[in-house]
């Protein structure tokens, strides 16, 4: 591999460059998604970059003297304390050494990993005495991957404070804490209490995080691209009276696993979890069960576009939670087996207190739109929107998932919204849970729309975190990627007769709109998307064409008005993308279980047409296309887009 990179920190530079004397200097990381707007600057945005990135080098304790030296008592591997260091907005407390200059007349320089107390994440860690963690850059550059070293940082000698002890552990805190060591145990027993000021400066720290972010160095600018908050894993704990078993803390916050999924069919309900330190064995290539599958559960679910994508990459949803009772009805027609809980997510846990819940996997998406950089003006469902972003870690306690899934808009990551934001993170890395986060193009996990939104994706303790699946589709259709699915190939899988798609009524425009390219993307679906219509010009979508559109398979069924449909289509997560983030957590959780999927007899393959295409495919305990309850109210209209269909219906598709 190549040596490590540097971060060389001079007050007003820029860029990442070649190594020189360092003290201080702020980095400042820019985003290319302000389109204009002054008032928008993104704290940290992301594309993808894969599986998470490994430190630089295997991580040791520094010295067990914490006196301060002198400085040429300092050895590589040491823990150093600094001052006056900042990287962005971010302060410096101290560096792991990893290179030491020879002495000059300006003194030695110290190049090593720069860590921060957690009190300096703005909340996006809990605040704890002498806690602190890794801040580890990641460069890529010219379209490479992140090199596998961390970019270090170089401290001038007349910068360095003291040396310092640091401890390496996975373990969740309190355990190893400077509050639980003899010198605070002493002080508490005598009654002395020694002052925090003391702690701070020489008790023992504590590392159980890493902050990883990775940048994009076009040579013209630099940006950033994904962000993680990753607990220590066991592998980097050298010191083993600092290492707890994974299994262990799986035990500890969930009680168990189990491998291959906690639904199978022969017990009509989840599994009893496995205790992972009982001493079994755990064997390679063992086969999951007969239509074993992992457990799904949908927060703020609307009208079941995360549940459909879930359901159709392989999990079995068990429950579901919506407090608007606009969606009731079609979440409920399309999803029978599950559990839908008609509250918000406060009365779910107040109601369910006395009830043991365990899920493999919640996805959580809050109503976003008091974040969205469309919301300009105050409204009544302000503050609800806000009430139930911060209920998301309460219901993690109740559920203690394996993994979590988040969808928000980009809008969240807005210095507006920032405390927010970190209250989100906050919350999850309080519950032990490693988090990464990035914007995501939803063109390139192949929706037909150039739809931004923020996806967040955390592991619970004991779980790996898994990293963004890699791109499908791409413009230009480099490195073997798809070309961006287009207008036409959505609206063309569309027939006649098919539910919601009724031509005799939709808006016809006359004198006819602006046509527009139906080989290209769409813009982005709202709850109202006044400003899209048919590509030639002369009407409106149906809203069959809009949850196309939207990713939707033409089997999901709709309930409601035609602005409550069309609202229920807007708000959702496209269910295609879904499906492909929820295959590969699946495989990736299949591997971490180290079993395979189930291989069946002989009698039991059956070959499927290879030209049917994913967005049509539905699972088997789903209502399927056989379910055709109509609804027929006075203003509902989902029923009635069946009918009528005349020969001047056909799609012009010029």
């Amino acid at each position: 591999m190549a040596p490590p990179s540097v971060i060389c920190l001079e007050e007003g530079s820029r860029q990442l460059r070649s190594p020189s004397v360092a003290s201080s200097r702020t980095l400042t990381l820019e985003d290319d998604e302000l389109q204009g707007r002054n008032d928008a600057r993104i704290i940290d945005w992301i594309n993808n970059v894969g599986n998470t990135a490994q430190t630089q080098t295997p991580m040791r304790t520094a010295q067990q003297n914490p006196t301060t030296p002198g400085q040429s008592s300092i050895r590589v591997g040491d823990v150093i304390e600094v001052k006056n260091v900042m990287i962005g907005d971010c302060r410096v407390d101290f560096i792991q050494v990893k290179h030491i200059s020879r002495a000059t007349l300006s003194g030695r320089k110290f190049r090593g990993i720069p860590l921060t107390r957690t009190r300096n994440m703005r909340g996006r860690l809990p605040k704890k005495m002498n806690e602190v963690c890794m801040m580890l850059h990641f460069q890529q550059e010219n379209g490479r991957t992140p090199d596998d070293f961390a970019l270090l940082v170089d401290i001038k000698e007349d910068h360095v404070v003291r040396k310092r002890n640091l401890i390496i552990t996975n373990a969740t805190f309190p355990e190893h804490s400077v509050l639980n060591g003899p010198q605070s145990r002493m002080s508490i027993r005598d009654g002395t209490h020694a002052p925090k000021r003391h702690i701070e400066q020489s008790g023992n720290l504590c590392c159980r995080w890493k902050w990883m972010i990775y940048l994009i160095d076009n040579r013209e600018d630099q940006k950033m691209k994904e962000e993680v908050l990753e607990r220590i894993s066991a592998e980097e704990v050298l010191d083993r009276q600092y290492l707890v078993g994974q299994e262990t803390l799986c035990n500890r916050w969930r009680g168990g696993r189990t491998r291959g999924g906690s639904w199978t069919p022969d017990q009509g309900s989840c599994t009893q979890t496995v205790d992972l330190a009982n001493g079994s064995s755990i064997q390679e290539g063992n086969f999951r069960g007969r239509s074993q599958k992992y457990t799904f559960f949908d927060a703020f679910s609307g009208a079941g576009g995360v549940s459909r994508g879930a359901q159709n990459a392989g999990f079995k949803v068990t429950h579901a939670i919506d407090k608007s009772p606009d969606v009731w009805r079609t979440y409920s027609l399309n999803f029978p087996e599950a559990k839908l809980y008609k509250w918000s997510v406060d009365r779910f846990i107040e109601q369910t207190n006395d009830a043991s819940i365990r899920v493999d996997v919640l996805h959580m998406s809050p109503p976003c739109q008091y974040f969205s950089p469309a919301h300009t003006k105050a409204c009544a469902r302000d503050y609800d929107n806000i009430l139930a972003q911060r209920s998301c870690p309460s219901l993690v306690k109740k559920l203690r998932p394996r993994l979590i899934t988040i969808e928000q808009t980009f809008g969240l990551l807005f210095d507006r919204h920032g405390q927010h934001f970190y209250s989100l993170i906050g919350g999850l890395t309080e519950l032990g849970y490693s988090v990464r986060w990035k914007i995501v193009a939803l063109c390139t996990w192949g929706l037909a729309q150039n739809r931004r939104r923020l996806i967040l994706i955390a592991a619970g303790p004991g779980e790996q975190l898994p990293g963004f699946p890699a791109a499908t589709h791409s413009g230009n259709s480099k490195n073997g990627l798809r070309p961006y699915t287009t207008i036409r190939q959505v609206l063309s899988r569309i027939q006649e007769g098919d539910n919601l798609h009724n031509l005799g009524t939709v808006t016809r425009f006359t004198p006819r709109r602006r046509a527009s390219n139906f080989d290209t993307l769409l813009g982005t679906i709202t709850t109202r998307s006044g400003s899209l219509y048919y590509p030639n010009g002369t009407r409106n979508f149906t809203l069959r064409e809009y949850a196309c559109l939207q990713g939707f398979p033409k089997a999901h069924r709709f309930r409601g008005t035609a602005t409550g449909i069309k609202s229920q289509i807007g708000n959702a997560f496209p269910p295609i993308c879904v499906k492909y983030l929820y295959k590969h957590l699946e495989n990736w959780l299949l591997q971490q279980d180290r079993v395979q999927s189930h291989q069946p007899e002989a009698e039991d393959v059956v070959i499927l047409d290879a030209e049917v295409l994913d967005t049509e495919s539905i699972d088997s305990d789903s209502p399927g296309a056989m379910n055709f309850t109509i609804d027929l109210t006075d203003e509902d209209i989902s029923g009635l887009q069946t009918s009528n269909i005349t020969s001047s219906s056909f799609m012009d598709l010029t």
